[in-house]
């Protein structure tokens, strides 16, 4: 008899089973299992399909000159804009008719050139009235000799520094 009035006593004492506290992995089990749906994914920054150029670049590109791939986002309601290309001409050409092409939109070009001995490059930059900032980089790799001359890798880029 006394070890069955111990054992009451015992029982007593512990909470009631719903109280009790369940491990972790009783408690998942229990949870009803919730579906989120996610956001559809949406490309920011914004890549148009390969070989074009982002909706609204301002300015034209070589006659012959490849889209490498080009990008647009939009920061503090500004579009920046970079664009890689690939073009045939010679390397002062390229330059001449992106430099055209920015004093058509009334940018004061700075123009820089590097003579290497594995490259040539030339870069153009300047600001528009609204304080954007046009930059051209051009380079084209020293061919080896016996080697076909390697195609002028052009990047465009628009907007704030």
């Amino acid at each position: 008899m006394l070890v069955a009035a111990a054992l009451a006593a015992c029982s007593k004492s512990e909470p009631p089973a719903a109280s009790k506290p369940r491990p972790a992995a009783e408690e998942a089990e229990a949870q009803p299992a919730v579906r989120v749906e996610a956001e559809p994914a949406r490309p920011d920054p914004f890549e148009p399909p390969q070989g074009a150029l982002p909706p609204g670049f301002p300015y034209e590109i070589m006659e012959g000159d490849r889209i490498r791939g080009s990008s647009s986002f939009t920061v503090d309601g500004l579009v920046h804009y970079d664009v890689s290309l690939l073009s045939e001409g010679e390397p002062e050409e390229v330059a001449n008719h992106w430099q055209g092409a920015l004093e058509k939109r009334g940018i004061r070009v700075v123009r820089q050139r590097v003579d290497a001995e594995d490259h040539e490059r030339i870069v153009l930059f300047g600001e528009d009235d609204e304080g954007v900032f046009h930059r051209v980089g051009i380079l084209r790799a020293t061919a080896a000799e016996g080697e076909e001359a390697r195609p002028v890798k052009v990047n465009v880029y628009i907007g704030k520094r």
